[in-house]
């Protein structure tokens, strides 16, 4: 074996224990990054937003249904979602309108059972920003 050959060799080595000792993200920490991409998404009012609250819809969409819509679509379920979205909003709507049960929660359930669960568009958002 050259040098070359053995440089090759531990490298790939060192490469793979590296790996092995990594800790792989899990199920939570994916959902973690969903939710925050999806709040990224509406704070900064991105080109994806703006097309889904006006996409020709007879009328804009709500922030709500926005919300329930994406974390439907990428599998995040009901109730955690909800609590993520009530924390969100509070101070942009009014907070007692957020509650369990209100008018609010009654359009959000609507919209999420409206919508279907992606799982490319889940992968999209959990690889972005991986190499």
């Amino acid at each position: 074996m050259n040098k070359q050959e053995y440089i090759q060799n531990f490298m790939r080595k060192l490469r793979e224990q590296a790996a092995s000792t990594e800790r792989q993200p899990t199920r939570e920490d994916e959902d973690r990054k969903v939710k925050n991409t999806i709040r990224s998404w509406w704070k900064n009012e991105t080109p994806a937003y703006q097309h889904f609250k006006y996409n020709g819809h007879g009328k804009p969409k709500t922030d709500i249904e926005y919300f329930a819509h994406h974390f439907a679509e990428a599998g995040i379920g009901l109730k955690d979602s909800w609590e993520y979205t009530k924390e969100t909003l509070r101070g942009y709507i009014d907070a007692e309108s957020l509650g369990d049960g209100e008018d609010n929660w009654h359009e959000y359930v609507d919209e999420y059972n409206r919508t279907a669960y992606r799982q490319e568009f889940r992968d999209k958002i959990v690889s972005y920003g991986l190499r």
